[in-house]
């Protein structure tokens, strides 16, 4: 048997995800931009779980807006609030996702560029020792 939810539950626990959610975003951006994204690993199965939860509660509420309509302004209010605090989280995380792609991408394009210019004089060298 299962419960039906009243509006102020839904969006309390909407509330409760997009916390966690936050905090979780909030903490992967603190690892990254202090360059240690081995640590990213022991966070992703929770971020999954919560990432999981709180998009299917969003589709539950785009398919029925009435089912939070009840809940009350300020717990609304609370919730958009939130909202806009994860959105700049995420937001702050594809920045810095970016920035470490960028640089990792220019480490190998040095690295690859410097094995060729080395491959290159070996190989002149080898071949003069030979002759």
């Amino acid at each position: 048997m299962t419960q039906t939810m009243t509006a102020e539950e839904r969006v309390r626990a909407l509330i409760d995800l997009t916390e966690s959610l936050s905090d979780i975003v909030t903490r992967e951006n603190d690892i990254l931009a202090t360059r240690r994204p081995r640590e990213l690993a022991t966070l992703q199965a929770e971020k999954a779980r919560l990432a999981s939860a709180y998009a299917g509660a969003i589709r539950d509420i785009a398919r029925d807006r009435a089912a939070v309509a009840e809940a009350g302004g300020p717990l609304i209010e609370k919730l958009r609030e939130l909202t806009k605090t994860f959105e700049g989280c995420a937001l702050r995380q594809q920045a810095l996702l970016e920035g470490a792609t960028k640089a990792g991408e220019g480490l190998v394009r040095a690295v690859a560029g410097e094995a060729g210019r080395t491959s290159h004089s070996k190989a002149a060298i080898v071949l003069d020792e030979r002759a």
